[in-house]
């Protein structure tokens, strides 16, 4: 193994692999009786930025637009914050559920900010804000390649071209969907394929030419799917209870073969506090598994057999969303609260230079 798992060869006390650099409250002072939920993050390392969404999360935003009429706080909201100075530099609110965001373009220094109404926004620096024409219910994810965006909704795919934001492809998906909702979408790191999975299935489509095509489909977990992430191959699938993360291997011969190869679980104490996975990403370069759960902790799994290396209490609330940057060593995470932490991964840290939990 390379990089931090030399330092460690099972759980231990002071096998700490990462350490907090800093953090920050999303919640708006307008707004401090909302349940503010990081829902998702991107980065711009250059520019030391992070690009935050947050939603209200309280019983009331579930009305969602009709709720806004009649009640002043925000349902969502845009944050940029520098990723070592704990200050938000800019935000723009909104009264619907913010999905998604993504850092666009040559310096990344421009933002496509989805939303729960079907609405894409473009953000950038001194210019006001752009709604680009997609013509979608609803956008939950959204990724990225050299010359494409991909816009993924409920029951839709668009694809759009990166430097003119026009719509080049895609469409409605309701053949393959059967009337199911994506609750889930990876794109793998070589451009080829885009995986959208369902509560129970997995659909794989081919996005090497505009018009995504479809290849196959899986049916992988019986208790659901709640996320994936995707490395080299191999496919990670959280189960909709969240005890376990399932990886699949697949295998590009004459026709597309998926093998099981392993289960990631929790440690034992996890369930009897109703413990669950909430998110969770590969790092490739130290060949580790990285997750979230909802009490607040981040749990590193070894790649090779599934065994937990070292679990982190990060929050005293449910971990919504985690983002590796290889690249520079950073992970990135959001919390139930409205909270951001900042971590650089490390190499054997003890147990006293980790900063207490709010």
């Amino acid at each position: 193994m390379r990089g931090l798992l030399q330092t460690c060869t099972g759980l231990s006390d002071y096998f700490l692999p990462i350490r907090e650099i800093s953090r920050i409250d999303i919640i708006s002072e307008n707004a401090e009786k909302t349940e503010m939920a990081i829902s998702d993050i991107d980065y711009n390392i250059n520019e030391s930025l992070l690009f935050v969404t947050a939603n209200d999360l309280s019983p009331m935003a579930k009305a969602g637009r009709v709720w806004a009429l009649f009640d002043t706080e925000i349902l969502g909201a845009l944050a940029i914050c520098g990723i070592h100075k704990p200050e938000i530099k800019w935000r723009q609110d909104s009264e619907y559920m913010v999905t998604s965001c993504k850092a666009i373009g040559p310096n990344k220094k421009c933002v496509l900010l989805g939303d729960n109404e079907g609405g894409l926004y473009l953000f950038q620096e001194k210019k006001a804000c752009e709604r680009l024409e997609v013509n979608m219910t609803s956008v939950i994810f959204m990724h990225t390649s050299t010359d494409r965006v991909f816009v993924v909704g409920l029951d839709t795919l668009k694809v759009l071209d990166a430097n003119t934001l026009k719509v080049i492809g895609g469409g409605k998906l309701n053949q393959r969907l059967n009337d199911k909702d994506i609750k889930s979408s990876v794109y793998d790191e070589f451009g080829k394929k885009l995986f959208l999975a369902t509560a129970k299935q997995v659909f794989i489509f081919d996005v090497t030419e505009p018009q995504p095509k479809f290849v196959d489909s899986f049916d992988p977990i019986a208790s659901g799917i709640l996320q994936m992430t995707f490395y080299k191959g191999n496919l990670f699938i959280i189960q909709a209870d969240g005890k376990a993360v399932g990886v699949w291997k697949l295998h590009q011969t004459t026709r597309l073969k998926i093998e099981k190869m392993a289960d990631f679980v929790l440690p034992e104490e996890s369930d009897i506090k109703g413990e669950g996975i909430t998110c969770a990403q590969y790092h490739s370069i130290h060949r580790m598994l990285v997750g979230g759960t909802t009490a607040g902790k981040l749990v590193f799994w070894d790649a090779s057999d599934g065994s937990i290396l070292s679990v982190i209490t990060a929050y005293d609330c449910s971990v919504t969303c985690l983002k590796i940057a290889e690249e520079s060593g950073y992970l990135f995470t959001g919390s139930s609260k409205g909270k951001v932490k900042t971590f650089k991964f490390s190499s054997g840290l003890k147990s006293e230079e980790i900063e207490p939990v709010d």
